[in-house]
C-alpha cells in the first residue's frame, strides 16, 4: 500500500550564559519534512531553516543577528530488500548566511567555514538482526 506522511517543528535555542557582549544569545529554526512509500520504495525529503540569531559575535569581534541563519534540503530514497534488509541513498545539501558555520552536526568531519555550503551523500545498508 502507498503511504504519505508529513512533519513540521519548530525551535527555540536560547544560551542562559552571557557571550562576549553581555548578551544572551538566542535562535529559532523550523523544518518540514515528508515520505512517500511506494511499494518496497520510501522516497525521503526534508527542509530546515534556521532563523537569524539574536546577538551574536561574529569573527571580527563585533554583535550582529544579521546573516547567521541557514538551510538545509536533502532527497533520499529508502529501499526495501527483505522485512529486516533495507538500502539507502541520501543527498543533501547545507548553505550558510554570510556570517553562519553550521555543519551536519555533532562529530561531523572537517569544518565549514563562514557562509561556506557543504553537500553530502550517504548510502548504507540496514540489517536487523
Amino acid at each position: 500500500t502507498d503511504a504519505f506522511s508529513v512533519r513540521l517543528w519548530w525551535e527555540d535555542t536560547g544560551y542562559d550564559f552571557k557571550n562576549l557582549s553581555g548578551a544572551n544569545t538566542n535562535q529559532q529554526k523550523w523544518g518540514i519534512g515528508g515520505t512517500y512509500t511506494l511499494g518496497k520504495a520510501k522516497l525521503l525529503a526534508q527542509y530546515v531553516q534556521a532563523l537569524d540569531a539574536d546577538n551574536v559575535v561574529t569573527s571580527a569581534g563585533t554583535l550582529t543577528g544579521d546573516n547567521t541563519g541557514a538551510q538545509l534540503a536533502m532527497v533520499g530514497v529508502e529501499y526495501s530488500l527483505s522485512k529486516r534488509t533495507m538500502l539507502k541513498a541520501v543527498y543533501s545539501w547545507l548553505e550558510n548566511d554570510s556570517q553562519a558555520q553550521f555543519d551536519y552536526g555533532v562529530n561531523a568531519v572537517g569544518a565549514s567555514g563562514v557562509g561556506s555550503t557543504l553537500q553530502g551523500d550517504q548510502m548504507g545498508v540496514r540489517h536487523a538482526f
